[in-house]
């Protein structure tokens, strides 16, 4: 009995810090898309400006 308690309990563990794990990795994948985003958005407005000044001369 005493076996099989203790090994609910690392399965509820280990599928607890799994869940913790996930969670904070998918915050992280979605701050680093967000910042890629946001930095390929300003390098395409700059292209755009660029191009838009050699144009009108």
């Amino acid at each position: 009995m005493n076996e099989t308690f203790t090994t609910l309990l690392t399965l509820t563990g280990a599928g607890f810090g799994l869940g913790i794990g996930a969670y904070f990795g998918v915050q992280v994948a979605s701050a680093l898309d967000e910042l890629f985003l946001c930095t390929l958005r300003k390098m395409l407005n700059f292209i755009l400006k660029l191009r838009g000044k050699r144009h009108a001369d």
